[in-house]
C-alpha cells in the first residue's frame, strides 16, 4: 500500500483515495489492538456519599444511602480489590464498628490463632469525635484460608479480597453496640484484578 493519506485528487480517484485512507487506519488500529496486552481488570463507578447518617442497632447494616457497588463481576482466580474512606464517630467509646460484606459474607482475616472459622474483620471505634477512617481491614498473620472473603492485603491502601468466582454486591456495614455510628464524607472504590 503506498503512502497515506493520498493528496490532490479529485472526481472518483478523491472518493477511492478517502476509502483507501479509511482501510489503512482501521488497518493501523486492528493491529495495535491485537498487540495491547489484555486488560488486567475492571474498575467499578465509586460510590462517595458527603451526608452525614447514623445508625443506632447491634446488627451489621448499611446506613440509609448504602456504601455499596453491585454487580462486581470476579472471574476464577481474580481478586476483588475494596478501599474505603470515612470520616466516623460514635456516641460510645469503643461501641462502633464497620466491616466490608461481600453479598452476606463478611470479610474474615486470620490472625495465626488456632480459629478455624477465621476472625470477623471489623474495625472498633472510639472516638466522639469525627475521625478519618480507612479500609476496615488489618493484616495479620495468614492462617487457614476460607472460600469467600478473606483479605489478603490491606494496611490503609486497598484491600484485596479472594472468593469463588461470581457476582458479587461488595458494601461497607456499620453497627453499635450501644449508641450509635456516624459516618460522612464516605467513599467506596472497587475493582476487580484479574481477566
Amino acid at each position: 500500500m503506498e503512502d497515506l493519506p493520498k493528496r490532490n485528487q479529485t472526481g472518483a480517484n478523491e472518493w477511492k483515495d478517502v476509502e483507501d485512507n479509511d482501510l489503512f487506519l482501521k488497518g493501523q488500529i486492528e493491529r495495535a489492538e491485537e498487540e495491547m496486552p489484555p486488560a488486567l481488570g475492571k474498575w467499578y463507578t465509586p460510590k462517595i456519599i458527603a451526608e452525614e447518617e447514623s445508625r443506632a442497632n447491634a446488627a451489621f447494616s448499611t446506613l440509609t444511602t448504602p456504601d455499596q457497588v453491585t454487580g462486581v463481576v470476579l472471574p476464577a482466580g481474580g481478586l476483588i480489590g475494596v478501599h474505603f474512606h470515612a470520616q466516623v464517630k460514635v456516641s460510645s467509646e469503643g461501641a462502633g464498628f464497620m466491616a466490608i460484606f461481600l453479598g452476606e459474607n463478611q470479610l474474615k482475616e486470620f490472625s495465626g490463632e488456632s480459629n478455624a472459622g477465621g476472625l470477623n474483620a471489623a474495625t472498633s471505634f472510639r472516638y466522639a469525635n469525627f475521625t478519618p477512617q480507612g479500609t476496615p481491614a488489618s493484616q495479620g498473620e495468614l492462617g487457614p484460608p476460607v472460600d469467600t472473603g478473606q483479605a489478603v492485603s490491606s494496611s490503609g491502601g486497598p484491600v484485596l479480597i479472594k472468593a469463588a468466582a461470581g457476582t458479587y454486591t461488595v458494601s461497607v456495614r456499620f453497627r453499635a453496640s450501644t449508641g450509635s455510628i456516624t459516618a460522612k464524607n464516605r467513599e467506596l472504590r472497587v475493582f476487580v484484578l484479574g481477566d
